[in-house]
């Protein structure tokens, strides 16, 4: 692996990190909604079911990479 694919990686973790993150605020959002009668929570839900699937794009991402690094994604 050459120096850029690992930058590249490490780029990819951080962003995993900043969006599960953001999907566990979406979540106690919208428990938290939930438990006042706040009709948010339920679009809140939706939002981090959308970001889970975006952290499983970006794991695959990763694992794509480790596997042949010299394919460009």
């Amino acid at each position: 692996m050459s120096e850029s694919d690992i930058d590249d990686i490490w780029y990819l973790y951080i962003g995993i990190f900043f969006i599960a993150c953001a999907a566990i605020a979406l979540l106690a959002l919208a428990v938290r909604s939930h438990l006042r009668g706040i009709p948010i929570g339920q679009m809140a839900q939706w939002v981090a079911i959308l970001l889970a699937l975006r952290l499983g794009w970006l794991f695959a991402r990763i694992e794509k990479k480790q596997q042949d690094p010299d394919q460009r994604t």
